[in-house]
């Protein structure tokens, strides 16, 4: 059901801020698979206080750290701590006053750090980096023990963008917890678009430029001592592919594109095939790529999926969505700014 509401509500240390909410100009709330969510919320700053005129945010009102949550009726679009305060006085416009403020892992991206991970899982060494911020998680994700996994001069959160690179995962925080999973392994519900019925706007775009036919990681085996080739193609979308790969009409096009990556870590045949298989796959997802605008509703999330109507053979179907933008303003209202994604081109276009 699509939510219609005029405005959002915004709790501040668990209360409902009639203040807040009366004087909001502009909020936007920004996610991706990268992880760490992000609110930016401008309002008016001049008016009648207590019957005062002058500005009227205090101190006691918003101040760094303070917990803010955002919700639309009673779903919750965001819950974070406020990490900057900026002042604005516009041309011909009234004072303003913005906060910008970051979900909990904000925290994994503070403090850059180098150390070794000795004969653990990626998964292991996930939950480690969770257990050390004071959050829960959830990991889904490669197991095979690996000999050495090494975080140079890199944040936790940064770390772990690296680590789901090589795996294929994807990074989500929800309801207080971390989710390192790759796309597999998720339960996503699905939100069903159809064009001139609940779609604002949308452009569709299914560009070959830079897809491939397959991807080969190549790297040394210390402990075999021997060269280590594996390579990846349409096989490892699994059930994702539905119609035409990107692969298969470069094929067709008597056009062989293979990426190679040479790793200049120690890896084995395992390791090597689990990338060669991420990175296939992150490539081939991004073939046919969806950006539009919809009205509210709580089942647009980043993780989640769309199954999209009327937009003509070759763009209607399945899209896994991959960033949101939820955005308000005296304009235009309440509205969802997000993009997806596919790895095949369907319907006979």
């Amino acid at each position: 059901m699509t939510l219609m509401v005029a405005r959002p509500s915004l709790i501040l240390n668990g209360q409902d801020s009639v203040l807040f909410r009366e004087n909001l100009l502009e909020l936007r709330i920004e996610d991706s698979l990268e992880g760490l969510c992000r609110l930016e919320a401008t309002f008016s700053n001049w008016g009648n206080r207590q019957g005062q005129l002058g500005f009227l945010f205090r101190k006691q009102d918003v101040y760094f750290q303070t917990l803010v949550q955002v919700k639309l009726q009673d779903t919750v679009l965001f819950e974070g701590r406020v990490s900057a305060l900026e002042a604005g006085f516009p041309e011909g416009a009234g004072p303003e006053l913005t906060f910008l403020a970051e979900d909990a892992l904000k925290d994994l991206r503070v403090q850059k750090k180098t150390r070794t991970f000795e004969h653990m899982s990626i998964t292991d060494v996930v939950q480690q980096i969770a257990r050390q911020n004071g959050l829960q998680a959830q990991v889904d994700a490669a197991t095979d023990t690996r000999p050495l996994i090494m975080q140079l001069e890199q944040t936790d959160l940064g770390f772990l963008r690296d680590l789901a690179l090589q795996t294929g995962a994807e990074i989500m925080f929800s309801a207080g917890k971390l989710y390192f999973q790759t796309r597999d392994r998720r339960s996503p519900q699905t939100l069903t678009l159809k064009v001139g019925t609940n779609v604002r706007d949308l452009t569709i775009t299914a560009d070959l430029a830079n897809q491939v036919t397959g991807v080969e990681v190549h790297g040394w085996d210390v402990t075999g001592k021997q060269g280590v080739k594996e390579s990846a193609g349409d096989s490892a979308l699994g059930a994702e592919l539905q119609a035409d790969s990107a692969a298969s009409i470069l094929q067709a096009l008597g056009l062989n594109r293979v990426k190679s990556l040479a790793l200049p870590i120690q890896i084995n045949a395992t390791t090597a095939r689990t990338q060669a298989q991420a990175e296939y796959r992150r490539v081939a997802r991004s073939f046919v790529t969806l950006h539009g605008v919809t009205d509210p509703d709580p089942k647009l999330k980043v993780g989640n999926k769309i199954d999209l109507q009327a937009a003509g053979e070759g763009f209607s179907g399945t899209y896994s969505v991959t960033s949101t933008c939820f955005r308000f303003d005296s304009l235009y209202g309440a509205r969802f700014e997000f993009t997806a994604q596919r790895p095949d081109f369907g319907g006979g276009f």
